[in-house]
């Protein structure tokens, strides 16, 4: 596994990774007292941050402002720096898998992660549910499964994500080819939660 950002050293019996009959009850006690409040001012600190990416070129499995990233790596890298997580734990993963994986494996991470609460995605033209800086969105590109990940950096749809042969860019769900691209929606809603993966 690739590890980002800083991670505990030592893992509590309770653990996610530990025993998995106490997988369950490690979560519940951990989440009960990281409630995440996405003030305003924490809001516009992830905006500014992911601002600073932009230009930063297209990297594969790299985390470096200014140097490289992917897009997996970047709403990472924002979040981890706007200390809205600690850290990220993603397991292997190969660039085109949304081409040819049965399954979107970015999707299950975030879903098993447990710092992240879905939110809903209508079909287009249908609006979106309320969007924050910080929020995570979920891309498919080509025949594939959600392959690419973008972060929310205004209420009005705007986002920057990475693409290769591009990098860093901001675009906006106002732009049809992203918003009938658009499966699923993500808000941080814990801080630190070890993920499950």
């Amino acid at each position: 596994m690739c590890r980002l950002g800083r991670a505990p050293q030592r893992l509590p019996q309770h653990h996610p990774q530990g025993p998995a009959h106490t997988r369950h009850r490690w979560r519940q006690e951990v989440t009960a007292t990281l409630a995440l409040d996405l003030t305003s001012d924490l809001r516009a600190r992830i905006a500014g941050i992911a601002r600073e990416w932009i230009g930063t070129p297209f990297v594969p499995h790299a985390r470096i402002k200014r140097a490289g990233v992917d897009c997996v790596n970047l709403p990472a890298a924002i979040l981890i720096e706007a200390g809205v997580i600690e850290f990220v734990l993603t397991g292997p993963y190969t660039i085109d898998a949304g081409r040819h994986a049965p399954v979107s494996q970015l999707i299950i991470w975030l879903r098993q992660d447990g710092r992240f609460e879905e939110w809903p995605v209508d079909e287009p033209p249908y609006p979106l549910s309320p969007l924050l800086e910080g929020d995570l969105l979920c891309f498919r590109f080509g025949h594939g499964v959600a392959h690419h990940l973008g972060l929310v950096t205004s209420g009005a749809g705007d986002f920057v994500h990475c693409l290769r042969g591009h990098g860093v860019i901001q675009s906006t769900l106002k732009d049809p080819t992203y918003r009938n691209l658009l499966t699923n929606h993500f808000r941080p809603r814990w801080a630190s939660v070890p993920p499950t993966i």
